[in-house]
């Protein structure tokens, strides 16, 4: 059986344009998505969530925010975008919910983060169809085992 690759639907579905969920990579993108869908939104980008988690990327919550790697600390692009999206880089539970989605981001926004993301994953999968190594073939999310906190 051939294995689906082409994960860009699914992220254009959990894509949102939202700032009451999401997340924040090191380089400051913001990544909206429905609450409870932060990892559902991260799996498919090809990542679990543990894993950017331990990258330093922010999980913004509907109440609050969370940096959860213990060896990062907010990067200057990480904090300006949190003051951004109404969010204080100071007091993780304030959030400013005046602010919309229009308010702060171009209307192109979501279109050019689904445009990275395709061009990632579709370099992704050549170099691992170029590498015919069977052992770098991607296991699914439900098999792989997650690490502890």
């Amino acid at each position: 059986m051939e294995e689906k690759t082409d994960k860009t639907p699914f992220f254009k579905a959990y894509l949102q344009e939202s700032l009451n969920c999401g997340w924040i990579d090191r380089e400051g993108k913001f990544y909206g998505c429905a609450f409870g869908n932060h990892d559902s939104l991260v799996e498919s980008m090809g990542f679990e969530a543990w894993e950017v988690e331990e990258k330093g990327w922010i999980r913004i919550a509907d109440t609050h925010w969370v940096l959860a790697s213990s060896i990062s600390q907010l990067t200057p692009n990480q904090s300006r975008t949190l003051k951004h999206i109404g969010r204080c880089p100071d007091d993780r539970r304030y959030r400013d919910t005046s602010l919309k989605f229009e308010d702060v981001f171009s209307p192109q926004y979501n279109e050019r983060l689904i445009s990275r993301v395709t061009k990632r994953t579709e370099r992704a999968r050549q170099e691992q169809e170029s590498s015919g190594d069977v052992a770098k073939i991607a296991v699914p999310s439900h098999l792989r085992m997650r690490r502890p906190f």
